[in-house]
């Protein structure tokens, strides 16, 4: 059985730094069915609101997070 899925905005934490991406009209926190990077074992996904009419969603990430 397939679970739904939603478009989400996702604030990916590391450390003091916040996960954005370049886009050709500037920067951006991600959007996208899935977390733009897996979630580590370990992190909670937090559902922190709502941003854009999408759901708003954050996790921790426990090193720098990979290109």
């Amino acid at each position: 059985m397939e679970k739904d899925t939603e478009k989400c905005g996702w604030f990916v934490f590391y450390s003091n730094q916040l996960l954005i991406i370049r886009q050709a009209d500037g920067w951006h926190i991600p959007y996208g069915e899935v977390p733009p990077v897996a979630v580590p074992i370990g992190s909670t996904v937090h559902t922190i609101g709502t941003i854009n009419g999408y759901t708003a969603k954050a996790y921790a990430f426990f090193g720098p997070v990979p290109v």
